[in-house]
């Protein structure tokens, strides 16, 4: 969190700056002698309250918060909350209070899922009246997209298929080749890389299976096993091109009803390029502050020439 959080900030900002030049044009005071145009004036003006109209609306067909909705969403702020300080590091977790279990982050999460099907939707159960619980399992079942579930899953397999088969550290091996070049342009390329293969694989499957490889071309080539593998992870969540790349996306698709491929290619593709650099850049400064990647020696190092950039 603490690598992440300044490029997550900086790219918020650039693709704020970048969607509002694109939609909205380039704002009067950027704009530097010669006369000003009437006509894009007037569209940006027409644009901008077709935004606000639309936001009040969807705000107001909102209403006010139900129960329902409150109490969902306090149990989604616990769950959040027993994630942070499971094993928090600065201060004794409360996953350390519980003794002879192993707990994980799913633990969290179920134990807040048990109470979505016990506690009521509404006020009137507290008063002698019938209600449903927050969840029930019919909803689950129709709504629930278990596509994902199953990509995710299946995401998990490939990745421990690759490593148990000896796919992962084969392909390693051949990428060996590699030492010859400095590191940080082995960085700038499995980034690239990783930003277009998660253009056409849901973001878990990509990082399952990129992550062993380049944990064993890492090994293979003495370099820091975060300097790789961390940029790439992140990596794996920059698909802003293709609809097939995120569920937002395809959300967002569906939604749009004029919306073509070529417009999401062509606004999506400046992204992918501006937060790679940024990341990258990130992670040769900031990344090298926080762990220290030239001074890391592995149990048993490979036999390689280090190397050095």
């Amino acid at each position: 969190m603490a690598f992440n959080i300044p490029g997550m900030l900086l790219n918020v900002i650039i693709a704020w700056i970048y969607l509002t030049l694109v939609f909205f044009g380039r704002p009067n005071w950027l704009k530097f002698g010669g006369k000003k145009d009437s006509v894009a004036i007037a569209r940006n003006e027409k644009n901008h309250d077709n935004v606000m109209k639309l936001l009040q609306r969807k705000y107001q067909e909102l209403g006010p918060m139900t129960f329902h909705e409150k109490g969902v969403a306090i149990l989604f702020a616990t769950v959040v909350m027993l994630w942070l300080f499971r094993d928090p590091r600065f201060i004794k977790g409360w996953a350390e209070y519980v003794e002879y279990v192993d707990v994980g982050d799913s633990t969290a999460a179920m134990f807040v899922v048990l109470f979505l099907f016990i506690i009521p939707n509404s006020m009137s159960f507290f008063s002698g009246g019938t209600s449903k619980a927050l969840m029930d399992w019919k909803y689950v079942q129709d709504n629930l997209p278990w596509g994902i579930v199953l990509l995710m899953g299946g995401g998990f397999a490939l990745s421990d298929a690759a490593s148990v088969s000896g796919l992962s550290p084969w392909i390693g091996d051949q990428l060996n080749g590699l030492q010859h070049l400095d590191k940080s342009v082995i960085l700038i390329v499995v980034m690239m890389m990783t930003a277009f293969i998660t253009e056409i694989a849901s973001n878990t499957a990509c990082a399952n299976v990129i992550i062993p490889i380049l944990l064993s071309l890492s090994k293979n080539l003495n370099i820091h096993p975060l300097y790789l593998t961390l940029p790439a992870t992140v990596t794996c969540s920059y698909a802003f091109m293709l609809p097939v790349a995120t569920p937002p996306n395809a959300i967002v698709f569906g939604a749009g009803k004029n919306m073509k491929i070529m417009d999401m290619v062509k606004t999506g593709l400046f992204l992918n390029f501006s937060c790679v650099i940024v990341l990258f850049l990130l992670n040769i400064t900031y990344g090298n502050l926080l762990f220290d990647y030239s001074n890391y020696v592995y149990a048993n190092p490979a036999n390689i020439s280090s190397i050095h950039g």
